[in-house]
């Protein structure tokens, strides 16, 4: 069987293994094409497989699909397929279809920094988004979901920290042997559980970006500094510009099809400062296992309540998309025992929105990101949710406390809000401080009333 990868791939249970050698032995182990999703559970890091055993031509990307695949459906003897839509929908010529170019002007989506289509939709009916947990047939352009594949092996707290904590570590140590790691820290949990992560790992570039509306007081700036100064770690806190050059703007534009502003000037920002020959080594997909929605008294969820979890609250387009997600999933969560929920963050939220801005920070760095493994997520997914879940995240608590016990002291940032919610903030703390966009009255109004929530 021949194998091809496009990307890096790190393999925790063979961390002194390069990508020939992880090619290798996940071409002896695994019988078919077909198989190879499977045979390459394992493995972290960003890529892309091709698989050709003579017979199948199967296509598949990292647990979270932080590799972007989007690819054509038309009726034709060709594939196509990229990391953009728009790449593909120009090789075919597609159109925007009308419901999808009024979502493109819903309220949610001019107003979110981070807006996204539920996978696997794209602008263009005749572009689809590869979903995480999904391959492509190349040949009959067929796409099949291959995990979960078994049940969902329940652990508790102690066992599924202990085992996530050690294929992190592993993961780090790993990826440290390829290339020089770069750390972004902030007051979350999330980055402080990579910093800890690099305990004995030396030359780790730990960085902080000041975005427009955080203050020299902010946790986000003062937090970070503290942690690093008790690790003996240095600190560098880059400011970013409110806006971007008009020549980068234009890089932005060519290079993403759905550019964010926002993103763009934090990106530009990092360019003089970010050391050559570093990976970016971000938090993504930990929120996933977080569970920082909270939603165990919804054992069961519903197409609204997701919408309005993700910010597009009452959005049809939206609706009817998680609709078809859900009932393609349910038979799923019900024979293995993984709760829809996860699934729901992993395959929509965190394997869209994240993937989607990473590729953005394509221009300036390659990116890392260690919770993208599938040994990690089924680990803390096997925990009950109440011991992931705010105020406490005491399983997430628990790793950071096995990782490197210093790490954990200082205070974390636990935002209660949701992904929507937060962004909106975002957004109007930006433009308060002279960053370009536009955002409309309906989002202003759920502005308002988020507010009025918090304060109840």
């Amino acid at each position: 069987m021949r194998l091809t990868m496009l990307g890096f791939a790190i393999d925790p249970l063979a961390p002194d293994d390069d990508d020939l050698a992880i090619l290798r032995a996940l071409a002896e182990r695994c019988p078919d094409a077909q198989h190879a999703p499977r045979c390459a559970a394992d493995l972290a890091g960003r890529w892309i497989m091709i698989a050709d055993d003579g017979t199948d031509l199967i296509l598949f990307h990292d647990p979270c699909g932080m590799r972007q695949v989007y690819h054509s459906t038309w009726d034709s003897t060709e594939t196509w397929c990229a990391s953009q839509p728009g790449r593909v929908a120009g090789a075919i010529q597609a159109v925007v279809a009308p419901v999808r170019r009024e979502f493109l002007r819903s309220d949610y989506y001019r107003g979110n920094h981070e807006s996204w289509f539920p996978s696997p939709t794209t602008p263009w009916p005749e572009v689809r988004h590869l979903t995480p947990n999904h391959s492509l047939d190349l040949r009959t352009r067929t796409v099949q979901r291959y995990w979960p594949h078994s049940p969902l092996r329940h652990l508790e707290p102690e066992e599924g920290a202990h085992l996530s904590a050690q294929l992190l570590r592993e993961s780090l140590r790993a990826a440290s042997q390829r290339f020089k790691l770069a750390v972004p820290l902030t007051a979350g949990m999330d980055s402080r559980t990579i910093t800890a992560a690099t305990r004995g790992i030396e030359d780790v570039w730990h960085y902080t970006l000041s975005w427009p509306g955080l203050d020299r007081d902010s946790a986000d700036l003062t937090t970070p500094r503290r942690v690093l100064r008790r690790l003996r770690r240095k600190h560098h806190l880059i400011d970013c510009p409110t806006s971007m050059t008009a020549p980068f703007h234009e890089i932005c534009k060519a290079s993403s099809t759905l550019p964010s502003y926002t993103t763009g000037a934090m990106a530009e920002g990092l360019i003089p400062f970010f050391p050559e020959g570093h990976v970016q080594v971000p938090g993504h997909c930990s929120e996933i296992i977080r569970d920082s929605f909270n939603v165990t008294d919804r054992p069961r969820a519903d197409a609204e309540t997701l919408a309005d979890l993700m910010g597009m609250r009452g959005n049809p387009f939206a609706i009817d998309h998680f609709d078809i997600w859900l009932d393609q999933v349910r038979p799923v969560a019900e024979r293995t025992g993984y709760r829809e929920w996860d699934l729901f963050f992993m395959e929509q939220e965190y394997g869209v929105r994240a993937a989607q801005n990473q590729s953005r920070w394509d221009l300036v760095h390659e990116a890392f990101t260690p919770f993208n493994q599938r040994g990690i997520l089924s680990a803390m997914m096997g925990v009950e949710p109440r011991y992931r879940q705010a105020p406490d995240h005491a399983a997430n608590r628990r790793i950071i406390e096995i990782l490197w016990p210093d790490a954990v002291r200082d205070a974390f940032n636990a935002p209660e809000k949701s992904l929507g919610e937060r962004s909106i903030e975002l957004c109007l703390k930006m433009r308060q401080h002279g960053v370009r966009g536009t955002i409309s009255k309906g989002m202003e109004r759920l502005q308002a009333q988020v507010a009025q929530r918090s304060n109840g």
